[in-house]
């Protein structure tokens, strides 16, 4: 799932819709839920991933085709409407600017559903990086710089999301870092000079295509508003950049329930590259 992902992106990344690196933090978090009843379908040939679909119980899907098969969508879609079954609203996603699947997803009884939250993907080059202005008392850390510890990074990451809901946990991390291509030396922590962990990014490395993705991160919301988030995330651009990526990506709520973090990543150089467009097939 993650080749395809990457594969896409050499032809077409404004159609990736979820991405490399996203794939490896939910599927890492999915290995530790053993109340996970998501499901997924991978079609291949010759070992190579043409598509993939993956279910959410009870009706909503994910998934990804060759740019070259469109017509692979349709198969997908067979699979998700037997997975769902009968007697409930199905809803999936295509890009914006995927005009073929958009259209597939009509042809099939699917409608436009302005009102879902829908999700943005923001792109920057690493030619140019800003100085990063850190405030007094903070300093950059990393996994690595732990030595494989995690208490901190899950402190800070259960703090920053608390509002939200998260998984993580000291249980289920130990899976995310068991995952490819997850590197501790780009798992970024800021921590105060009292040693507390304030803020997070977890950044994840695409080698073939150099591009790397903050997925996920945030501010302890004790410590918000001091300019400390972007200046984590302009940290982690130029260790992405040491790394060797030339790009660097991002997602975020586009749509106007959740507006602060595409703003924050804006002010970082980041730029929305495209965006979902939510579709539902009423029962």
């Amino acid at each position: 799932m993650q080749e395809l992902a990457q594969a896409i992106w050499r032809v077409a990344p404004q159609l990736v819709d979820v991405t490399f690196a996203e794939l490896a933090y939910q599927g890492g978090l999915a290995a530790s839920n053993e109340s996970d009843g998501s499901r997924r379908r991978v079609w291949t040939d010759g070992g190579s991933c043409r598509a993939w679909g993956w279910y959410f119980p009870p009706s909503t899907l994910e998934w990804a085709v060759r740019p070259d098969e469109p017509g692979l969508l349709d198969e997908v879609l067979d699979w998700f409407e037997h997975e769902a079954g009968a007697g409930v609203d199905l809803h999936a996603a295509a890009r914006g600017e995927d005009e073929q699947a958009r259209a597939r997803l009509r042809a099939r009884g699917f409608v436009d559903d302005p009102a879902h939250v829908w999700m943005r993907l923001n792109y920057r080059t690493l030619e140019e990086i800003e100085t990063p202005q850190l405030p007094p008392g903070y300093a950059l850390k990393t996994v690595a710089d732990y030595g494989g510890k995690i208490a901190k990074r899950v402190q800070v990451h259960q703090r920053s999301w608390a509002e939200l809901g998260t998984r993580v946990s000291l249980d289920t991390y130990p899976e995310v870092m068991a995952t490819w291509p997850y590197r501790s030396d780009l798992d970024f922590v800021l921590e105060a000079d009292d040693g507390t962990p304030v803020a997070f990014a977890l950044g994840w490395y695409d080698e073939a295509n150099r591009v790397a993705e903050f997925e996920p991160l945030g501010t302890d919301p004790r410590y918000r508003r001091r300019g400390l988030g972007r200046a984590l995330l302009l940290l982690g651009l130029q260790r992405f950049r040491e790394a060797g990526a030339t790009g660097a990506l991002v997602g975020s709520r586009g749509d106007e329930g959740h507006p602060a973090p595409s703003r924050l990543y804006e002010s970082a150089g980041f730029s929305q590259l495209s965006r979902q467009r939510w579709f539902v097939r009423p029962a």
